[in-house]
């Protein structure tokens, strides 16, 4: 009677036998409930998280195509939460939120010249 550790290793050894393709064939054709564990950088060519909605394609900020970022997790029946815009370039909006949070002129201009804001 094998103990877990053991049967993880009976299993890692019987599933390096074959590829992925092979496994998603076997365990797909006897209806399983099975995910394989991705990389991250292997995500966005998986099918079932491309028809799960797990990404999204954001514009580039120039215009010049798109590029794919993860999708917000909370979803709502008839509201529409696909990007509208690219992602806001690093320090874009740092003036107009420090001025909403109460930052006067003056207290901007010192953060600049302390190197705090760019």
């Amino acid at each position: 009677r094998a103990n877990a550790a053991e049967l993880v290793d009976i299993l890692d050894a019987v599933f390096l036998e074959h590829d992925l393709e092979y496994w998603r064939g076997k365990l797909d054709a006897e209806d399983m409930i099975w995910a394989p564990l991705l990389r991250p950088g292997d995500v966005y060519k998986d099918p079932q998280a491309k028809a799960a909605g797990a990404y999204v394609e954001v514009p580039e900020e120039d215009g010049s195509g798109t590029y794919l970022s993860p999708a917000s997790p909370v979803r709502f029946p008839g509201f529409d939460d696909t990007p509208k815009s690219a992602s806001p370039m690093l320090g874009q909006h740092t003036i107009e939120t420090l001025k909403a949070s109460g930052f006067s002129d003056a207290e901007i201009d010192g953060l600049r010249s302390a190197g705090a804001i760019a």
